[in-house]
């Protein structure tokens, strides 16, 4: 399976959980969204979209975006819109806490994915507790964290 496929499958199995989350009455990020949005699950997206690690966080960026696609094309959540709200942390902690924020607090999506680099996972990890976001991340040195997978 190539990098492409993997997180194809990866962000597919991420969302359907996710959906299936956000369906509970007593989910916090549930509780937060208006009726009009409900058929809506939104997933917030961090990762170095500029500066020096954007090499890695664009191509990232453009297989979610591509899964994005599939899963709405395919109705993979039945009943559901996928929606992936993208921002830019420039692998730096300070901005990483800033898009994290806005995810959490204002779009109020029901998960995260990424940060793709350790300083900003670290950083943004007080906020997820704070606001009960669950976080895809993929620095296993968060594993104590209770809404990181």
């Amino acid at each position: 399976m190539n990098k492409t496929q993997t997180i194809l499958t990866f962000l597919m199995i991420a969302s359907l959980m996710i959906a299936g989350c956000a369906s509970k009455t007593d989910n916090a990020a549930v509780d937060n969204v208006k009726s009009t949005e409900e058929e809506t699950v939104k997933i917030g997206f961090l990762g170095p979209l500029t500066g020096g690690a954007a090499t890695i966080g664009v191509p990232v960026k453009d297989a979610v975006a591509m899964a994005e696609e599939q899963i709405n094309k395919e109705n993979l959540i039945p009943g559901k819109k996928l929606t992936i709200i993208y921002e830019d942390d420039q692998c730096d902690p300070k901005s990483s806490t800033t898009a994290f924020t806005k995810l959490a607090t204002i779009d109020k999506v029901a998960a995260t994915i990424g940060p793709m680099c350790s300083g900003p996972a670290f950083a943004d990890a007080p906020i997820a507790e704070q606001n009960e976001t669950v976080r895809l991340v993929r620095d296993f040195r968060l594993k104590n964290e209770k809404v990181c997978f």
